[in-house]
């Protein structure tokens, strides 16, 4: 359940903010196991198709830097980037009473967030339990500082409505046993 920061994490953290806005994004919600009637009755947000196959040289620093934080081998290592934006967030049935995305936890042994934004108010929550509605921890988003987590903590993205939008590379994966 650890939770690891590091700043300046990407050596190509400047690169990848460069080529945010040449990327092609996909409207898509979360989270994606759930079916709803549209994207705005859940968490409304734009995805990259995943930087190895849109982004080869990126995807392979970014891998890089991650595989020096550990000492076994990384497998299914699936990373993109995401945008939310707030106005789609305000439409959104699930942000009506709260700025904290949907709480849950992910399939893989480990996740991790590099916002491009800086906010106090806006980065990662952390929960005890999936159905609790006020985190335990709270990290505010800082460019370029990688926030790794356990894949099974419950956690959420959390929102800052004085950016019209937010951009994150999310990142996950496994490790060998």
């Amino acid at each position: 359940g650890s939770i690891i920061t590091q700043s300046s994490f990407l050596t190509n953290f400047n690169i990848l903010t460069g080529k945010l806005f040449t990327y092609d994004w996909i409207s898509s919600f979360q989270p994606k196991e759930i079916f709803y009637g549209n994207r705005m009755q859940a968490y409304p947000v734009w995805e990259t198709k995943h930087l190895e196959k849109i982004d080869p040289e990126n995807y392979n620093i970014i891998l890089l830097e991650f595989q020096k934080l550990f000492r076994k081998k990384i497998i299914g290592f699936n990373c993109f980037l995401r945008k939310v934006i707030t106005e789609e967030l305000k439409q959104s049935a699930h942000f009506k009473n709260t700025r904290f995305g949907f709480v849950h936890i992910d399939e893989t042994r480990f996740g991790a967030v590099i916002p491009f934004e800086h906010s106090v108010r806006g980065g990662t929550a952390f929960f005890e339990n999936c159905w609790e509605k006020h985190p335990n921890i709270e990290y505010g988003a800082f460019p370029n500082r990688l926030t790794l987590f356990s894949g099974p903590r419950c956690h959420a993205a959390c929102h800052d409505d004085y950016y019209k939008q937010r951009h994150v590379l999310c990142v996950f994966f496994d490790t060998e046993k």
